[in-house]
């Protein structure tokens, strides 16, 4: 994997394609109550610093794609510089793993963390390549054969993003994207795998 996407500095204001997978060998989620509890988390804890277009947690591996506010609270007061704004959010990401590591030391009796601090990420600028990376988020468990229809599968954003259930998705906005819902539906109808560009899937 390479290492610029290791370094890339997560910066307010922009959108980020987020790539995590185990750092020991197996898997990365256990059970449906490990895959739930890493979502509570990450709504706790990066909730209010991101906005979040499209996650796919699968058995190895996860995707997440958000962008970065360009104001957060922090003990009560505002931070707008969009530095500092990314390093409390990449600090933050970092304490999800630890606590997600912790918790499934705990379960499985894992002697090695199974989340280490590192992630690739890269920054999106484009709103065709947005549009594209979720499509491909949405896309990745009928990819890696973990269920037969995308839609079918319960630990991404699409099923959330096509009801109508409270979500940390930021639904207006990923419907913006691709003109309004039922345009959302409709790009996911036909996805091909040779649509999408290589530099940006990270895996």
């Amino acid at each position: 994997m390479a290492s610029e996407h290791l370094k890339l500095p997560i910066e307010g204001g922009q959108f980020y394609h987020i790539y995590k997978k185990s750092s020991i060998p197996g898997p990365l989620f256990f059970t449906p109550t490990n895959y739930q509890f890493f979502l509570r988390k990450m709504d706790a804890i990066i909730g209010d610093m991101v906005d979040m277009m499209a996650f796919c947690l699968l058995p190895d591996h996860f995707h997440l794609l958000f962008r970065a506010r360009e104001v957060i609270m922090i003990k009560e007061e505002y931070v707008d510089h969009p530095v500092e704004i990314g390093h409390f959010i990449s600090e933050s990401l970092r304490k999800i793993f630890a606590v997600y590591s912790a918790n499934i030391t705990k379960q499985e009796g894992i002697i090695d963390p199974i989340l280490d601090n590192n992630f690739s990420r890269v920054v999106l600028t484009d709103d065709e390549n947005i549009r594209q990376l979720i499509r491909y988020i949405h896309f990745n468990p009928q990819l890696h054969a973990h269920a037969d229809t995308f839609q079918s599968y319960p630990y991404s954003s699409y099923p959330i993003l096509s009801g109508k259930s409270k979500t940390m998705v930021d639904r207006d906005t990923v419907f913006s994207l691709f003109g309004d819902q039922s345009a959302f539906m409709d790009a996911h109808q036909q996805i091909n795998i040779t649509d999408f560009p290589p530099a940006l899937l990270l895996e």
